[in-house]
């Protein structure tokens, strides 16, 4: 919560979040303009896009990789450097799977546009694509890969349950 976000936290999760995507993006640029370009891909989130009831530093601090990705595009474009992010939804990992009560996942599930959760291997088809030169005309986008869970009034898949129920 906002008035209770613990400032320490606030500082940490910006560190970890933010300041590496800044350090490393310092540090690579040098020698991605002397190969003569290159594809920096930053990891930011859903929770860049969406405000929750609890995250408040790790959203803001994901809102903020989503920016800086596009101050990079756009001051390092012009050395054929590419500058984009990928913004997961709920993926499974195991630690995903190991630490979210089944309740949870239910809830993810009735609001996902797609029938299943997302797994590593869609984050990492989505790097490889803009690694690849198929994506040579993309920077300073996000992409955001969530199963459709954030497309729609989260409304929708109770407002079809209601339309159902009504018709019969």
């Amino acid at each position: 919560m906002l008035l209770t976000v613990d400032l320490d936290e606030w500082d940490r999760l910006m560190n970890i979040n933010l300041k590496s995507v800044l350090l490393g993006s310092r540090f690579a640029i040098p020698h991605m303009i002397k190969a003569g370009g290159g594809s920096i891909i930053n990891t930011a989130s859903m929770a860049g896009f969406t405000g929750d009831a609890v995250r408040v530093a790790y959203g803001a601090s994901k809102a903020a990789v989503v920016n800086l990705t596009k101050y990079i595009a756009a001051q390092y474009g012009k050395h054929n450097i590419r500058s984009n992010a990928v913004a997961p939804g709920l993926i499974l990992t195991p630690a995903a799977k190991n630490n979210m009560p089944s309740e949870v996942l239910d809830i993810f599930a009735k609001y996902n546009a797609l029938p299943y959760h997302g797994e590593p291997d869609d984050i990492g088809h989505t790097v490889v694509f803009l690694a690849s030169d198929e994506s040579k005309f993309i920077t300073g986008q996000t992409l955001q890969v969530e199963g459709g869970h954030y497309i729609a009034n989260p409304t929708v898949p109770d407002f079809e349950q209601f339309m159902k129920m009504a018709q019969r």
